[in-house]
């Protein structure tokens, strides 16, 4: 009832959006400001467990994980490619600025790893959170993005995780 009831709204307030709404709001809009941290950490939890098979050896999450930018939020710092014209480097900030805080670049760590890694270059996080994290998320992010983190690797991670969003909570037409 309550599913048929969704699915036969059209009102914006009442509807179910469809899959190409949701991946296109998460693949553009930012999600550490606009969303509760509980949900964001709601979301990556679900991203993680999506990520769980029956060869996993230790199937559950810990509930004490924080969120963790891949790309600080003070990036400049370590993440800033040298030899760049004063306009390119105008052009870097606003790219990152629009990306910085998407689904994409957003992670799961334990508290005391996530102060460690802070405001670090992709080149120390990466074995900092290979030695550290067990989350599959973790693994899937150091094998994808071995060579660089950036905000291409952003927007690609986030299409990834929109899709993999849209699989975990289907709309009431796709049941």
């Amino acid at each position: 009832m309550v599913r048929d009831h969704v699915a036969g709204a059209t009102s914006e307030t009442a509807r179910w959006p469809d899959d190409g709404e949701v991946i296109e709001a998460l693949e553009t809009r930012d999600m550490y400001y606009a969303v509760t941290q509980a949900r964001i950490v709601m979301v990556l939890r679900a991203l993680e467990a999506s990520l769980y098979g029956p060869k996993v050896d230790i199937p559950s999450i810990p509930r004490s994980l924080s969120i963790e930018h891949v790309m600080p939020q003070r990036w400049e710092s370590h993440w800033m490619p040298q030899g760049l014209s004063p306009a390119e480097e105008d052009s870097l900030r606003e790219a990152r600025a629009r990306r910085l805080h998407r689904l994409g670049n957003l992670t799961l760590t334990a508290g005391p790893m996530n102060t460690a890694l802070s405001n670090s270059a992709w080149s120390v996080k990466q074995p900092e959170l290979n030695r550290g994290s067990k989350l599959l998320l973790n693994t899937e992010l150091l094998e994808g993005y071995a060579g660089g983190f950036d905000e291409q690797a952003i927007d690609a991670r986030t299409t990834l995780l929109a899709k993999r969003v849209c699989e975990i909570w289907p709309g009431p037409d796709a049941v």
